[in-house]
């Protein structure tokens, strides 16, 4: 037995179901490419820092740094990129901003001359 006020209530119940889904979904994509994002760009600073170690030029080095971030994560910009090489350390510092409230930062040292894994300094 049907009552008036049931009427379109499934259609109701579907629309905030889904709703619901929509958003859950869409907000576990989003942590995901910011977990893909902050991965992708540690990654990118740790090889534009042993890059910077060896005898690479410098602009070589930011421009492979920034090529790789910016073809890996259309949704963000790189807003600094800073390079500096000393006789004791190479260093990197970025900035990637997803939205003017959110950005993620990267500083990588890297001890100069560079060892190999696994060998110890006496």
């Amino acid at each position: 037995m049907k009552f008036k006020n049931e009427t379109g209530s499934a259609a109701v119940e579907t629309a905030l179901a889904s709703a619901f889904l929509v958003l859950v979904v869409s907000g576990g994509l989003v942590s995901s490419y910011l977990a893909f994002a902050r991965v992708w760009i540690s990654r990118s600073a740790y090889e534009g820092v042993i890059c910077l170690a060896t005898d690479a030029a410098k602009h070589e080095c930011q421009r492979q740094t920034r090529e790789r971030i910016e073809q890996a994560l259309p949704v963000g910009r790189l807003t600094a990129l800073k390079m500096t090489k000393t006789k004791t350390a190479a260093v990197l510092d970025l900035r990637f901003e997803l939205s003017e409230a959110f950005a993620i930062r990267v500083r990588h040292h890297q001890p100069l001359p560079l060892q190999p894994e696994g060998a110890r300094t006496p």
